[in-house]
């Protein structure tokens, strides 16, 4: 059962991270398309946000408290966030691209033990996540094609 604490605290403070990286990209992104870029990021940060209780909630169902500090979510997240404020909005679809695709590989695996520890409602939550993130990976990719031509 560690095991999937652990992944699930990994997963909120991921998830926290890649709120927080969009909703500064979603402040800060400039251009033609900037309409459509500040609202695209918008659905994408206004989801993580919505994603991030039901981890901790996981985790006390699992009776494990669920991190809230700053120092402690950071201790539990190994992404590397670009946070720069001269990033372009083709730069800052490329960074969440690889924050997104981190999650998705992290949400496999933490299935997978969900899975293996018969915690299935917790496996479906994890699934939906899965779902969700997969689809924001083709919205991302799909966007950088169209901006790159």
């Amino acid at each position: 059962m560690e095991d999937l604490i652990n992944i699930l605290k990994e997963l909120q403070a991921d998830t926290m991270q890649m709120y927080a990286q969009s909703h500064g990209y979603h402040w800060n992104v400039e251009g033609r398309m900037f309409k459509q870029d500040h609202a695209f990021f918008l659905e994408i940060y206004e989801d993580m946000f919505d994603a991030i209780d039901p981890f901790a909630e996981n985790l006390r169902k699992l009776g494990s408290k669920a991190p809230f500090g700053l120092v402690q979510l950071n201790n539990n997240s190994d992404l590397e966030i670009n946070d720069s404020l001269e990033l372009s909005a083709s730069q800052m679809f490329a960074e969440l691209i690889k924050t997104n695709v981190h999650i998705i590989a992290k949400l496999k695996t933490a299935a997978e033990i969900a899975s293996k520890a018969r915690e299935e409602s917790i496996a479906n939550f994890l699934a939906d996540r899965l779902d969700k993130h997969e689809f924001w990976n083709w919205q991302l990719t799909s966007t950088v094609k169209t901006t790159i031509m």
